[in-house]
């Protein structure tokens, strides 16, 4: 039993040392083969089976386990030649690394506040000027291999850079679906967001394009599973645990917060659990940069706020709503209001709007506080809508155990889930 259990143990350090190579993108084509060689001897183009080194191999099989990719490859329509070329330019933009931010002496005396305030002006002048073409490259640059994920207006993809050797996730958007859904706008506005973003607990945008059918993203791959799916699993979490990953949460909305930004579409599923445990705010189709307020309805059932579903104009108040509802359920395993019949919209919002829930008997004295004031009805009591705005949550009895810098530089131990 004990070589069995040391052989498990082996075999899990191989397989997260190959794994932090796929994220650290530092898996190599085959080495055996030479480049130069191949051109002197007019190699014929590789076979899929050829294309990677064993490693790659072995690592892409352990990826299609544990995220479940389906085997259907994409096909472009844009690819009206043999060579799959197409007319538009791919956008590459760059974005420092947390290991930068971490060296900067400027932030050193600076709270993850100040610090997102700092960043404001960076922002928006990539929010209002989108980088064009750094680098000439085109669709064919890229192995489309196979759907990580499908969504309302398209998929997500494993894409393969064959001149960086590096792996990526691909958001396709399909333009007859985003017109006929009047999401045209929604989707340049989320492009511009996650171009200016630069936030360790935000998804990087590393480039975009679109061709005759198709608009793509092209992001940070992470396979571990989304919140949703780690939820689904272990039905609630522990409290250290609920609070780390509340605490990361918390960071991303500060940082938006204070570019004017507002999410709106909380909820686990877009919320990616990066290789070291930290947590990536993905999918921004509703995000929104505003001056004051606004009155569009959407958001996520479950975790949409009175004052949406009242059709009153809102702000940043829509979103500490959410992060009350994430707090509740990350540390419960249910949101907070759940109607009797979970396809009955009408009564979850009539829940929703009367204020009606229950704090579990489990819950701590300082849990069941930043509940209630997280999900408080009126928007002029709710915690981090008043005077001291973010502050007031960061500065919570129930976030006393977290050190912010060191989550924000992800230097916090992190608690293994």
């Amino acid at each position: 039993m004990k070589k069995e259990s040391q052989r498990k143990s082996s075999n899990s350090i191989v397989k997260n040392s190959l794994l932090d190579a796929l994220y650290n993108t530092t898996i190599p084509l085959n080495p055996k083969k030479d480049k130069a060689k191949m051109k002197q001897e007019k190699i014929k183009k590789k076979s899929d089976d050829d294309q990677y080194s064993p490693d790659s191999s072995f690592l892409l099989n352990l990826i299609k386990k544990n995220v479940n990719l389906d085997s259907d490859h994409f096909q472009s329509d844009s690819d009206s030649d043999s060579s799959g070329s197409v007319k538009d330019k791919i956008y590459f933009y760059e974005s420092k690394t947390s290991s930068q931010r971490s060296k900067s002496s400027s932030s050193k005396n600076l709270n993850t506040y100040e610090l997102a305030l700092a960043d404001s002006k960076k922002f928006l002048k990539k929010y209002y000027n989108p980088a064009k073409s750094q680098a000439n490259l085109k669709l064919n640059h890229f192995s489309l291999m196979c759907t990580l994920g499908r969504g309302s207006f398209g998929r997500v993809l494993l894409a393969y850079h064959k001149k960086n050797d590096k792996f990526y996730a691909v958001k396709v958007l399909n333009k007859d679906v985003l017109v006929k859904n009047h999401q045209i706008s929604h989707t340049i506005n989320e492009r511009n967001i996650l171009y200016a973003c630069n936030h360790p607990n935000i998804i990087k945008l590393y480039a975009s394009f679109k061709d005759n059918s198709n608009i793509y993203f092209i992001t940070d791959l992470y396979c571990n599973n989304d919140l949703y799916s780690l939820l689904k699993k272990y039905k609630s979490f522990e409290e250290k645990h609920a609070k780390f990953l509340s605490a990361n949460l918390f960071l991303a909305l500060e940082y938006l917060h204070a570019n004017q930004v507002i999410y709106r579409d909380l909820k686990p599923e877009n919320i990616l659990i990066a290789d070291n445990g930290y947590i990536k705010l993905t999918d921004f189709g509703f995000a929104k940069k505003i001056k004051d307020t606004t009155e569009t309805m959407c958001g996520t059932p479950d975790y949409i706020s009175p004052e949406v579903l009242s059709a009153k104009p809102y702000g940043k108040s829509v979103d500490w709503w959410g992060f009350g509802i994430f707090v509740y359920e990350m540390n419960y395993g249910k949101p907070p209001f759940c109607a009797a019949n979970a396809n009955d919209t009408d009564a979850l919002y009539n829940l929703i709007l009367d204020g009606k829930y229950t704090i579990p008997s489990n819950f701590g004295d300082h849990l069941a506080d930043i509940c209630q004031k997280l999900l408080e009805k009126k928007v002029s009591k709710r915690l981090g809508c008043l005077k001291r705005g973010s502050n007031d949550i960061r500065e919570h009895p129930w976030f006393d155990d977290i050190d912010w810098l060191a989550v924000y530089h992800q230097k916090f131990p992190f608690p293994f889930l």
